[in-house]
């Protein structure tokens, strides 16, 4: 069923470990007095963040998320789609939407309102994977996929805080929609440049080269 050779079972358990799809983890009751000091969560990658931050073949970073381990199996074939590279541009990467939306906005079902910053057109975003052989692919992800990415991420982050880690990219996020929200940032701003906005949020390199020029701006 899940479309996967017989000899990929430690291959697809790194997998789905390294997504959050399945987060391994450490409890033992001696360690101490408070959840945080009995759970341990080290055999996750890049643990303050919501995705392992990796790369490519060729050195290109990407953050491995849920959908990336998804698309190494078949019984998630129907929430893909295979396109071409140059029909990305009109499409949203996955890394950008998941930005927009909380696992809130999905209880509220505010993703299905075209008006509201959450919105997940099915197969309106993508991700780039890579096969054994460094090739590149582009595929479009149905709403599910995405809502899937979110509820698993959701997921993480209350076992980080269990272990009492923060994580910085929800409160990047946090601090980002609430400004959205409360009308601080116009939407039509916010949905143009969202990774440059949550990018500042987050005092990346990258944002702190980008702060100047958007002071000058202002």
């Amino acid at each position: 069923e899940h479309g996967t050779p017989d000899d990929f079972a430690t291959i697809q358990a790194q997998r789905i470990r390294d997504s959050r799809g399945l987060p391994e983890f450490v409890f033992n009751s001696m360690s101490g007095e408070l959840y945080s000091e009995c759970l341990d969560l080290k055999g996750n990658p890049t643990l303050k963040e919501d995705w392992w931050s990796t790369k490519y073949k060729d050195k290109s970073p990407y953050r491995y998320t849920t959908a990336h381990w998804a698309s190494t199996e078949a019984r998630f074939r129907r929430h893909f789609k295979a396109i071409k590279e140059d029909q990305t541009e009109k499409l949203i990467p996955l890394e950008e939407m998941l930005v927009r939306v909380t696992q809130p906005d999905v209880v509220d079902r505010l993703y299905h309102d075209p008006n509201h910053r959450s919105f997940i057109p099915d197969f309106g975003s993508y991700i780039k994977t890579e096969d054994d052989q460094g090739r590149f692919r582009y595929l479009a992800l149905s709403r599910q996929m995405v809502l899937f990415c979110v509820e698993r991420r959701k997921a993480w982050r209350q076992l980080q805080s269990r272990a009492g880690i923060e994580n910085e990219d929800y409160v990047a996020q946090r601090n980002l929609l609430k400004k959205v929200d409360a009308g601080e940032i116009e939407l039509s701003d916010f949905l143009d440049r969202t990774m440059e906005l949550y990018e500042a949020e987050r005092g990346t390199e990258t944002a702190q080269e980008k702060k100047p020029a958007l002071a000058g701006a202002k």
